[in-house]
């Protein structure tokens, strides 16, 4: 494969990448297809060729990380290189497994301000409407391939004032804690890192963590009110669990059937969607497959997510139907008492090195470095939303939805794109007990 000498001008909407490259994969019959000055990749030997064993020399393309820049400023997505390793090590404090547990009492207490949420919207039927700033901050990073710059500002001046309360509480003493406000201002006097860096980290953490747990908990939501029988056996778990609040530790290795339910519905709609990287010197990719006709010369690279964990040589027949069950080593019971037939998870060999053989969080020195805080909200959140609320497919038109193409997967009703994010759900109100704090989780359930 030769080096970078021209770019890739990508045009995609809604799911054509995906289905693009499916059609290449299925065509080619093997692991790596060759489209004109560009590479599909799905073969799981390359693909830890570059994100694990080389990952500094296949970098975001010029091409995308403009993009990046433009949405999340020079944060970390946004980094190659020695910055890359200078960002992750000054960051990585904040999500050891010690810290994300010591973030429980404020997430649990986010989860049950979004119960009340959803609940006083119910007993109400009246709509919500978003200020101002999270209107544009939600709409500047819609616009596929060409997001907006106007919500990172938005962010970064919310930033602003956060930095400017935690100088005057600190008020010149050495600052202690493993919060990422904290170690992000110790970054800015070690390493005389300019404000605008540090801003954009927060604004990048606000967006980043917001918006993948918020489109990976909507999409479970949707695979579940799709499967009444999956949801009623997993609130089943949930309300016999011991204690009415599962610590980190519980829902890691205490709830088998949740667990299931959170690796499949992030195969099923990985919340990202799509990587590509750029080959910046000449490599061989070692394909764990035999490649038909390769042609050659081609320098970008993309990963299409989604096609990747609908394979069907890996994952079997069912690889596109949502199965929580292919997890389990115990399989549930269908509903006329049968054992639910076995869908099994791939070997080692077919898998990729990311999180459960998935790629939904990327693989290598470039995982996302809030794996585990990410899975814990999700987890916390979406236990929460199952126990007090049953959640229903829209029959007709308005239950359609498809997926735009841009930097997540996010959903829209077919027909509707001009509505903007929307992914429509029926939820009737099962407990009559509410936890009494409330909190405020910025979580899109339209």
């Amino acid at each position: 494969m030769s080096a970078l000498s021209t770019q890739l001008a990508i045009a995609s909407g809604g799911l054509i990448l995906y289905l693009l490259i499916k059609s290449w994969y299925k065509f080619n019959g093997s692991g790596l297809k060759s489209i004109p000055r560009a590479l599909a990749i799905r073969d799981p030997a390359a693909i830890s060729h570059i994100f694990t064993k080389h990952p500094y020399d296949y970098p975001k393309s010029a091409f995308i990380r403009p993009v990046v820049e433009r949405l999340l400023g020079r944060s970390l997505p946004w980094a190659e290189g020695d910055e890359h390793k200078r960002q992750r090590a000054t960051l990585a404090p904040v999500f050891t497994h010690e810290s994300v547990k010591g973030m429980e009492p404020e997430i649990q207490d986010a989860s049950d301000g979004l119960v009340h949420l959803i609940a006083d919207h119910i007993n109400s039927n009246l709509s919500t409407k978003a200020g101002d700033d999270a209107t544009e901050i939600n709409r500047s990073s819609h616009r596929p391939m060409k997001p907006s710059s106007s919500g990172k500002t938005i962010r970064k001046r919310l930033a602003a004032v956060k930095v400017e309360e935690k100088r005057r509480m600190d008020d010149g003493k050495d600052m202690d804690g493993k919060d990422i406000l904290t170690l992000l201002l110790k970054m800015q006097d070690q390493y005389d890192v300019g404000l605008d860096q540090i801003l954009d980290q927060l604004a990048m953490f606000t967006l980043v963590g917001h918006d993948t747990t918020t489109y990976g908990i909507s999409f479970a939501l949707y695979n579940l009110a799709h499967n009444k029988h999956t949801q009623d056996r997993l609130r089943h778990e949930l309300l016999s669990f011991p204690s009415s609040e599962p610590t980190y530790d519980d829902y890691s290795s205490r709830l088998s059937m949740f667990e299931a339910v959170t690796r499949e519905s992030l195969r099923i709609f990985p919340p990202t969607m799509h990587t590509e990287r750029v080959a910046t010197k000449d490599n061989v990719l070692p394909p764990r497959h035999p490649i038909r006709d390769p042609r050659t010369g081609e320098e970008t690279i993309h990963v299409s997510h989604m096609a990747l964990h609908r394979d069907k040589s890996v994952w079997g027949e069912d690889a596109s139907e949502f199965k929580p069950e292919r997890w389990m080593d115990t399989l549930p019971e269908t509903d006329s008492g049968e054992e639910a037939a076995v869908c099994a998870i791939p070997p080692p060999a077919g898998a990729t090195r990311g999180w459960n053989g998935i790629f939904s969080f990327i693989e290598g020195p470039r995982l996302c470095i809030g794996l585990r805080l990410a899975l814990f909200q999700y987890k916390v959140i979406l236990a929460d939303l199952i126990k007090n609320f049953e959640f229903l497919p829209v029959e007709g038109p308005d239950g359609l939805i498809e997926t735009v193409f841009s930097v997540m997967g996010q959903p829209y009703v077919v027909g509707k794109k001009s509505e903007g994010v929307k992914l429509s759900l029926r939820s009737s109100y099962l407990l009559l007990e509410l936890p009494s704090c409330y909190g405020c989780p910025a979580l899109l359930f339209t």
